[in-house]
Parts: C-alpha cells; structure tokens; sequence
C-alpha cells in the first residue's frame, strides 16, 4: 500500500509538472506573437509618424507655408531671408526649454539681418506662455495654434521642433526636441551658419 502510494505521488507530481511545462510553453509562445504584434505595429507607427506624405515639414524643400511679414513699427510689408519657426509648448520637458534662450539670441543677433524667428504654441496655453515669454525675455512674436491641427495637419508630433524656412519659404533645416545642453549648441550652430550664408 505505501509503495501504491508513492508510486501514486510521484504519478501525480510528474502529471502537475508536465502541465506546468506545457503551460509555460504557451504562455511563451503567447509572449513571442505578441512581440510580434508590438514590433510591427512600432514599424507602422515610425512609417506614419515620419512620412514625408504624411507631414509636409519631415521633408526638406517642401513649401508648406504661407506666411505675409508685416514691419510692426512701419506696417509695410517685407520678407524676411530666413524664417525660424519654433513650434514648442509650456509642458515640454524642462531641460528642453532651456533652449528658448538660444531662440532669443538668435532673434537678437540677426533680427536685423534679415532672420525672423516665429514661436508657435497651442492656443489652449495663451495664458501662461505669456507668463513663460515674460520670464524668459522673449521677444519675438508668439502665435496660437490647436494642438490637434499642430499634430494632425502641421505633422508636429513632439516639442520643441524647429523650421528654418529660406526667403521663399521653402524647408531648410529641421531640428526636433534638444534636451542636452550639447545638441542645443549644435542647433544654435547651424542655425548660425545658415545666417552666414544667407543674411
């Protein structure tokens, strides 16, 4: 009877471990489809996100903009040789919006040369970028977008991102989020060096 016995839990511990095994089999099969899933929807995804069809600003020498420059102090009309379009927002990460003191120099070493520096914000963030453009000194002109058309139609998907624009409006240069200090410098020098070539 007890070798009945030990014979019967052995049985039985080998059936619950052969089950484990095959449910852990499963379970990393289950695992691997949806590793699968995941990395082809990662594919689409990059596939929609930087398709020039999809966003006319991912593709240098495109003109998606129609922009009339006005002289605030004079009213006339006038183009500018560079157009910096800086599309950012209050909820960007901190470190990236340490760049808006590159933005502003920029605006104030070639303001007169010829480069115009445009900020673009979401509308729903009027009230407190003013209070950021106050503490930051920044003097160029913001300007309210939805965020959904900054998304959506504009192709904007993460802020701070950067257009340069030459004098007939046509893509230049682009230049998504800089968090570090390093490639914020970098920007700032290519930015530069198209002025030098420009203005």
């Amino acid at each position: 009877m007890k070798a009945y016995r030990t014979k019967l839990g052995s049985l039985l511990g080998g059936v619950v471990i052969l089950t484990l095994v095959v449910f852990n089999l499963l379970l990393l099969q289950e695992n691997q489809a949806l590793k699968g899933d995941l990395s082809r929807f990662s594919r689409i995804s990059q596939r929609s996100e930087f398709s020039p069809s999809f966003s006319p600003l991912l593709s240098a020498g495109t003109q998606p903009f129609c922009f009339t420059f006005v002289d605030p102090e004079s009213g006339e009309l006038y183009e500018p040789k560079l157009a910096l379009l800086v599309f950012f927002s209050i909820q960007d990460c901190a470190s990236c919006l340490q760049e808006a003191s590159i933005w502003q120099r920029l605006q104030d070493d070639f303001h007169a040369k010829g480069l115009k520096v445009l900020g673009f914000a979401p509308s729903s963030e009027s009230l407190k970028m003013n209070g950021f453009a106050e503490a930051e000194s920044l003097s160029f002109p913001i300007a309210y977008v939805e965020s959904v058309y900054m998304k959506r139609r504009i192709g904007i998907r993460q802020t701070p991102f950067k257009v340069l624009l030459d004098s007939t409006l046509t893509v230049v240069y682009l230049n998504g989020p800089n968090s570090e200090l390093e490639d914020q410098l970098r920007f700032k020098d290519v930015i530069e060096r198209w002025c030098a070539l420009s203005l």
